[in-house]
């Protein structure tokens, strides 16, 4: 499929773009899933722990 939508594997002008929307959408996907959700998450419990032991301290 890489191949295919970098233009190494054939001359398909049907399929080329096809292709690239494939590899681009599992790249995007695959960075969303582990860098940008991973990220988010931590953040927001970092929010609440520090939330909850400023509560604690009153």
């Amino acid at each position: 499929m890489f191949s295919l939508a970098t233009g190494f594997g054939g001359h398909s002008l049907l399929w080329g773009p096809v292709a690239a929307a494939i590899v681009w959408g599992l790249v995007f996907s695959t960075v969303l899933t582990l860098l940008i959700v991973p990220l988010l998450y931590r953040l927001s419990m970092t929010d609440s722990r520090l939330a909850r032991n400023s509560r604690a301290r009153r």
